[in-house]
């Protein structure tokens, strides 16, 4: 059966500052060449490249690399330079609210709650955008969310007024993806990657028992907590969103279907297939690193995932 949900996430609310996107920004310009020319045939001089710079508090775990790959390519295409700020998310509001009374307010960040949004409005600390500028400067996002529910952004006005962008997961189909080392995968003997739950069962049991890594030791677990949710999610359910069932809304993980995913990680657990160290921490086993691209790894069918140190795991999962 295919269920799929709607779900406004109220811990990631775009929003604009105050002082407005292009006030604030800084604009830089590109060095000139030390060598002189003279005007053209036309009389015009070559003009000068400018890139804005945007002060970025986004939702994250760690320090963002200022050479990431994605975050170059979106510099460069969009000529601008992210200035991305970096705070101890166990910290997060003591240090921004520091910032912030030291007059430093970022172009655009993530606020993690809608009461979080109408207070930084309050407080004078976020702008406000009208419906002409909406459609004028993001008509093509205003679309997308209209087409599956133009309700949503009645969470974000006030009074005829708009003070934060919605973030949707549009039907939940996708919010997680799962990540396998295919380098395993062949070493133990799976051509294809997992598709059904006994194909994933037959895949963690072999990456527990016969040897993936090659080490002549066993000491490889092919799941942790965070790959129990493809458990789940074969039951049919996301044991952490809620639902619609017999039309009440109701917490999936009190529906009969997690309680036979609960009996199946039961019995993986008894069988040692499942790490341990699952309990400690937020994501069990892994640890350090922004959490995203070490702790759990973005779903490839083709290369070979290195797993983290330390007890080694074949399957993760991803926020998409």
């Amino acid at each position: 059966m295919n269920k799929s949900w709607k779900a406004v996430t109220a811990g990631a609310l775009t929003i604009l500052a105050a002082s407005g996107l292009a006030a604030c920004s800084k604009e830089e310009q590109t060095p000139a060449s030390t060598s002189t020319s003279a005007p053209s045939a036309q009389g015009t001089a070559t003009k000068e490249k400018k890139a804005i710079t945007l002060e970025w508090l986004t939702y994250q775990y760690g320090p963002v690399d200022d050479n990431a790959p994605s975050k170059k390519l979106l510099e460069e295409k969009f000529n601008v330079k992210f200035n991305i700020w970096n705070m101890d998310v166990n910290k997060r509001d003591e240090l921004l609210g520091a910032k912030i009374a030291g007059g430093q307010i970022p172009d655009f960040m993530t606020v993690y709650s809608l009461a979080d949004l109408k207070k930084f409005y309050d407080q004078g600390i976020i702008t406000s955008f009208t419906e002409e500028e909406l459609k004028t400067y993001m008509p093509k996002y205003k679309a997308l969310i209209d087409k599956y529910d133009p309700k949503i952004w009645t969470y974000f006005k006030q009074k005829d007024k708009y003070i934060g962008i919605p973030y949707v997961n549009f039907n939940g189909q996708y919010s997680l993806a799962t990540a396998w080392n295919k380098t395993w995968l062949d070493k133990v003997g799976i051509t294809k990657v997992p598709e059904t739950l006994e194909e994933f069962k037959d895949a963690v049991y072999k990456f527990r028992n016969n040897d993936p890594d090659g080490n002549g030791k066993k000491d490889t677990y092919g799941m942790s907590k965070s790959a129990m949710t493809d458990v789940f999610g074969a039951y049919g359910i996301y044991n952490e969103f809620w639902t619609i069932r017999d039309g009440k809304i109701v917490w999936s993980g009190i529906l009969p279907e997690a309680k036979k995913a609960l009996e199946t990680l039961r019995q993986w657990k008894k069988d040692d297939v499942i790490n341990p160290e699952w309990t400690q921490g937020q994501f069990g086993e892994n640890t350090g690193g922004y959490w995203a691209v070490r702790r759990r790894t973005v779903l490839s069918r083709n290369a070979a995932i290195r797993p983290p140190d330390r007890r080694k795991s074949g399957a993760s999962r991803t926020k998409s």
